[in-house]
Parts: structure tokens; sequence; C-alpha cells
């Protein structure tokens, strides 16, 4: 089976009824979620989920009428796993013990989710709802 895999800044959302991310493309919407500072390098993930949002938000008749696909985001149990395991590792984890590379040092487990002083259950609990907010820009592919 061939996949067609795209430069994100060049793709168009509204040709596709259904896109597949992966989960870099995820975390970074997820890590900037409601921010509107991103990083430059981010940049293009950040506006490839922003004009999905956009296109499946339009309201206004005429310009709904010119959309060709209002497109889901797929989203796997498999994706999902590997979305909130890499941002709470890489992001929530690298934010508590101050960013730069000391928390790469710290163990995962030991340091940051089993710690009682640590915000690992308060970053999950935000990460989950941030996907949840999502729910009505994606649709989920695997077992129920």
């Amino acid at each position: 089976m061939a996949y067609l895999i795209h430069k994100i800044d060049t793709l168009i959302p509204e040709d596709y009824p259904f896109v597949f991310c992966d989960a870099n493309v995820w975390i970074t919407t997820l890590k900037y979620f409601g921010s509107i500072v991103v990083n430059s390098n981010e940049q293009p993930y950040q506006d490839f989920i922003e004009a999905i949002i956009n296109l499946n938000n339009e309201t206004d008749p005429a310009a709904s009428k010119r959309i060709k696909n209002r497109p889901k985001l797929v989203l796997t149990s498999i994706l999902l796993s590997e979305i909130i395991n890499a941002y709470m590792r890489n992001v929530a984890m690298k934010a508590f013990f101050g960013g730069g590379d000391t928390y790469k040092s710290k163990s995962f487990k030991n340091d940051y989710r089993d710690n009682p002083h640590s915000d690992f259950k308060q970053k999950l609990n935000d990460l989950c709802s941030d996907i949840i907010a999502f729910q009505d820009y994606t649709t989920y592919s695997g077992p129920k």
C-alpha cells in the first residue's frame, strides 16, 4: 500500500477528508495549545492544525459551499499512547526540572511520575483535557 507523505508546509488540508499526523505534529500543537508564542521551526505544524480547525469551524454559508473537505485528524490508540508518553517525558518533565538538559539525567518513573512533589498528575490531566478539546476535529481509528 502506498502512503502519501507530504511536507506539511506545502499541504493543503482541504484537499483531504482525513489526515494522519505523526506524534511530533500533535505534541507541537498540544505544547502551544492556547499560546501565542510558537517556536519558528514548529510554526508550520501549528499553522496546519489551525487550518484544519478553521475549516471545520467555518459557518459562513457562502464560504462553506466552497470548502472541498472538512478534514478530520486520524487518531489511533498507538498514536495516542505515543503522544501522551512523549509529551509527558519531553515537555512536562522537562518543564518541571527547569528545561535544559538536566532532566535527561532524571528517571521519569522515580524522579517525576512517582515524586509526590511533581506536577505529573496535573500535567497528565491537563494533557488529556487538551486532547479531548480536539474531539470535533478528529476521528478515532482503532478498538473501541
